[in-house]
Order: C-alpha cells, then sequence, then structure tokens
C-alpha cells in the first residue's frame, strides 16, 4: 500500500525552510560583522527569524498528513476512507496566510461550527487547505459527502466542485 503525503499548508515547507536559511546566514553575517552596529542588528534579525520559525511550525506550516488508496493517517490517528467524515469551511486572511482558504477537516463525525471556532482542532492538525490540485488527488478517494460550514466569498471552482462532488453520491 503506497503512502502519499500532503503538507497542511501548501508549500508551507518552502516557507519554513527559506526561513530557516534566512536564520543561518543571519548567524553567519553577525559572527563576521560583531563587534559593529551592523552585527548586533543581524543578530536582531536571526531573533526574528527564529520567532517567524516558531510560528510557523505552530501553525501547521510543517506538517504532513498521510494517506493511501484505503485509509488516511496523521500522527496516531487513522481513518479508512469509508470511516472519515470530512468537513469544509474557509478562513478569513490571517498573519501566516493572507487569503481566503478552504480547509478539509478529517473527523470520526462532521464538526460543527462551534467545534470549528475551538483552537484544540486547529492544534490537533488533522487538516488541509483546499486547492484544485489538492481536490483531484482526494475526491477520487472518498466514499462519504462534504459538509460545508460557510461558502467562502472566492474559492468558487473548489465550492462548486465540492458540490457537485456530493451531488453525484445520491
Amino acid at each position: 500500500m503506497k503512502k502519499n503525503k500532503l503538507n497542511t499548508v501548501p508549500n508551507g515547507v518552502i516557507m519554513v525552510s527559506m526561513i530557516g536559511m534566512m536564520l543561518i546566514l543571519s548567524m553567519i553575517l553577525s559572527i563576521v560583522l560583531l563587534p559593529n552596529l551592523e552585527g548586533y542588528g543581524m543578530l536582531v534579525l536571526a531573533v526574528i527569524c527564529v520567532l517567524s520559525i516558531v510560528y510557523y511550525v505552530k501553525t501547521k506550516h510543517f506538517n504532513y498528513i498521510s494517506f493511501s488508496k484505503d485509509s488516511i493517517y496523521y500522527k496516531k490517528e487513522k481513518y479508512d476512507w469509508h470511516e472519515v467524515y470530512v468537513t469544509m469551511a474557509f478562513s478569513k486572511p490571517i498573519f501566516a496566510r493572507n487569503s481566503y482558504d478552504y480547509y478539509f477537516y478529517f473527523s470520526d463525525h462532521y464538526l460543527t461550527e462551534e467545534e470549528l471556532k475551538n483552537d484544540k482542532i486547529k492544534k490537533a492538525g488533522f487538516y488541509l487547505i483546499v486547492t484544485k490540485k489538492r481536490l483531484g488527488i482526494l475526491l477520487p478517494l472518498m466514499t462519504k459527502k462534504i459538509v460545508v460550514i460557510k461558502e467562502g466569498p472566492y474559492g468558487k471552482i473548489i465550492y462548486d466542485t465540492i458540490v457537485n462532488f456530493n451531488d453525484s453520491l445520491k
């Protein structure tokens, strides 16, 4: 059974890696420049990079969901595709993602809007930001309807694809 992986946030690892490279570069430059004022400025930049990395890792930019044709996995949680319930919601722009995004939340039941507002679900990390490409990968594996909590102001193609998918399961 071949396992595939998707990052929770598209290109999230690239973002964290780039900030990590900036951290290394600023540390090297600070060592070279340290007796001067510029060296201290580079140390401040290094601290900002460390704080950014911590923030992005905490907001699941370095998080992976694994799946196969039979199951979907995250850490110790595993659901067969016929057992998993997918709830779709959208998020408004935040500091880390300046866009309206649709999210798939995977659980053993359909989640309510109140449950999604709880930070516990986000901290658990068993969700993905949905793109057209990811829909093409995941929809053929899903066997149950996707509950849409609320339609976002953008992403009409994604929303329409989900509606058509749900209609095809009737």
